[in-house]
């Protein structure tokens, strides 16, 4: 062999050596590097039933042996209820985030070991418990977090921070570098269509060598788990994060073939029937030394237990080399047909002369492209490039029509003192039915809060009002009447005595002696409801009345709910209802007067963000669409929509106002003078009348769609 065939060789193979590298870096980058693709593909194994099991056992295990020893009794009525929820779109949601979260922390160096924190779990098995032995849930911790603690060993093994930049160049690099190779192997080659034949071959025999892998990687894989439950999960696990790298790698051997038939229907035929007889020849014949027997034997033993132990792999890989034949064949035949000589036009003196189509080489290369081509936009529109979202919402906030809109092309049904509930306890002057979980469950997606300082005494709460609260703020705010029975009631408590509590923040409406609900209470509603219902955005608006950023804040965290707050950048442009719930953080939070600035940059100004009308209309006939608070220029538009008759709101006048003609009127009206989307609708006692059809109305999702 010459030397420029040593070379051309020697290149093709180093091409191909590249060819597999740029496949696992490319693949790396997109499947394993990525956050919120790693997270999808970690998530969709929740759809195989080992993983499902093994995960129903772990919760188990923490709500029985951990949480409360009290349940080992009842322990199969749990398992079933975690099973029920493992399988459930809230727990997807609530895995999907704990991964992606692990993700970044791992890849970021933030902590030590791999732990997979699934926070609010006994939110969703409570639930589940509750809807066959109520008695029971109530013993389930709903602050229940399971974690999967793989240690500091696990965390050494994801420890791919250092690489992580790294790969995002090195794919292109390879590629590149294959790419020169291939054409230095070709241009070296005495004749260069062989060349590219062999360049081909070098391709298929990398895609191949990634097949090998992934299969052999599959077994090693699967042989260390010595329990045949876990042995199913790390199989559906690991075909689920690298499935789509043996079909990438099928793929690369397709087109390998496709180019070396291509290059191959162009030369002089090559019978491939003839290297398989030969090499079968070589199988069947007994060497003539007695170590060549031995090794010929023991190749057999070693394939013959092959066969049996890894049926699936061998049976793949005769499939695989069955169809790279057959392809070949194909293609190789379809291609020399068109190069091949056809009839020509006749010649000086009648005569018929053959010749060869000089465009041959021109067409086949071309068919060859083109059935490439195919191949990959096959992949790609399969989906086997990409995992698909694992959380994809079918509908957003009740509405597939709402998933793909910005937040500020929605309406959000809201409650105007949303904490003022008669369902509550001794609450006086209650402006609405139920309290924020029931809203929340009943179709309610923007909550407008109060928050003040207040301390207990016995059993009723002293407010301690901001140093700027006057008296006749309350007035304005409350009416005289209520004023006045808020300090009768002040007056009581304080002339009990009693040692006063500590100071906490609280859900009141100008006094909280006339009703109060501890914030973070009403704020873990909020969270359970949202672990619930993993499609739902929301909107929280608080009139702060003394309570701090800081504050706010740590109520929060304490409720649970931080995790679920939205911590983009507000403004235009809004992300879609979509990208919120994908992204896990679905609550976005707001304050009246003092915003969290940069050390709670979550906290946002509402009035920066969102324009309003006027809120103080005393009858029907003077509901408006003039300007209020807000600038003129943002993006969000608060529709005021009430009758004040403080300190007694009167479901009377709601049932006016809240009509759906009226409601939708004032809505439109609004709409065009304002040339905003009302964004939220603030009403009271919102059961009444019909402000969630109104609503899908303006979203056009409603029995009758918004022109």
């Amino acid at each position: 062999m010459s030397t420029r065939r040593i070379a051309a060789a020697a290149l093709v193979v180093l091409a191909s050596l590249c060819v597999v590298l740029a496949l696992l870096a490319g693949y790396a980058r997109t499947a394993i590097l990525d956050s919120g693709q790693f997270a999808d593909r970690a998530t969709a194994a929740l759809g195989d039933q080992p993983v499902r099991d093994l995960i129903a056992t772990k919760i188990t295990d923490e709500a029985v042996l951990r949480a409360n020893r009290d349940l080992v009794a009842v322990r199969p009525l749990v398992q079933s209820a975690a099973s029920a929820i493992v399988g459930s779109s809230a727990f997807r949601g609530l895995f999907h985030k704990a991964v992606r979260d692990l993700h970044r922390t791992v890849f970021t160096h933030d902590r030590n070991t791999a732990t997979l924190t699934l926070a609010d779990v006994g939110v969703l098995l409570a639930a589940a418990i509750e809807r066959f032995q109520p008695d029971l849930a109530e013993q389930v911790p709903v602050s229940l977090d399971i974690q999967l603690d793989t240690g500091a060993e696990g965390a050494d093994a994801l420890d791919l921070g250092g690489l992580a930049d790294g790969f995002e160049d090195l794919a292109v690099v390879l590629a590149i570098a294959a790419l020169l190779l291939m054409i230095g192997g070709v241009l070296l080659t005495p004749d260069r269509r062989r060349g590219i034949v062999h360049a081909g071959v070098g391709v298929a025999a990398a895609g191949a060598v990634v097949v090998v892998a992934y299969q052999v990687g599959r077994s090693v894989t699967l042989g260390a788990f010595s329990s045949p439950d876990e042995a199913a999960a790390a199989g559906a696990v690991f075909d689920h994060f690298l499935q789509d790298l043996r079909t990438w790698a099928l793929v690369m051997i397709a087109c390998g073939t496709v180019a070396a038939a291509a290059a191959a229907s162009l030369l002089r035929p090559v019978d491939v029937r003839r290297p398989l007889r030969r090499a079968w020849d070589v199988v069947v014949a007994v060497p003539a030394t007695p170590w060549r027997r031995a090794l010929r034997a023991i190749a057999f033993v070693v394939a013959g237990v092959l066969i049996i132990v890894e049926r699936r792999f061998v049976l793949d890989a005769a499939l695989v080399l069955v169809g790279v034949f057959v392809l070949y064949q194909g293609v190789e035949e379809l291609l020399r047909m068109i190069a091949e000589r056809t009839p020509a036009r006749p010649a000086e003196g009648g005569e018929e002369r053959p010749r060869r189509v000089a465009v041959g080489p021109l067409v086949a290369g071309t068919v060859a492209v083109a059935i490439v081509a195919l191949i990959v936009a096959g992949l790609v529109a399969s989906g086997g490039t990409r995992a698909a979202s694992a959380i994809a919402p079918d509908t957003c906030n009740g509405h597939a029509e709402l998933c793909d809109r910005t937040v500020d092309e929605v309406a959000f049904a809201g409650t105007h003192n949303a904490m003022s509930a008669a369902t509550n306890d001794d609450w006086l002057f209650a402006q609405q039915e139920r309290f924020l979980g029931d809203q929340l469950r009943d179709g309610v997606h923007a909550l407008l809060i109060d928050a003040y300082h207040g301390q207990r005494i016995g059993g009723n709460v002293r407010t301690n009002l901001a140093p700027d609260k006057t008296r006749a703020d309350l007035v304005a705010e409350l009416g005289e009447e209520g004023v006045e029975a808020a300090e009768r009631i002040r007056d009581r408590i304080v002339g009990r005595g009693g040692e006063p509590g500590p100071e906490e923040i609280w859900l009141c409406h100008g006094f909280c002696e006339l009703g109060a609900a501890k914030l973070v209470d009403g704020l873990r509603e909020v969270r359970d409801f949202v672990v619930s219902n993993p499609h739902e955005v929301l909107i929280i608006v608080i009139q702060d009345e003394g309570p701090t950023p800081a504050e706010i804040a740590d109520a929060f965290e304490s409720s649970g709910l931080m995790p679920y707050v939205y911590t983009g950048p507000a403004g235009p442009p809004w992300p879609t209802v979509r990208e919120l719930i994908d992204s896990g953080e679905r609550v976005i939070v707001m304050a009246e007067d003092e915003a969290g600035g940069d050390a709670y940059p979550w906290y946002h100004a509402a009035y920066e963000l969102m324009q309003e009308t006027p809120y103080h209309f005393t009858k029907p006939g003077e509901l408006s669409c003039a300007e209020n608070r807000g600038p003129a220029d943002a993006s969000l538009f608060l529709l005021n929509h009430w009758i004040d008759t403080s300190p007694a709101p009167r479901p009377s006048n709601a049932a006016k106002v809240n009509a759906y003609d009226v409601l939708l009127a004032r809505a439109r009206e609004c709409q065009r003078e304002r040339g905003l989307m009302p964004n939220v609708i603030a009403v009271d006692f919102y059961r009444t009348g019909d402000l969630l059809r109104v609503v899908d109305t303006l979203n056009g999702v409603g029995e009758e769609d918004a022109p």
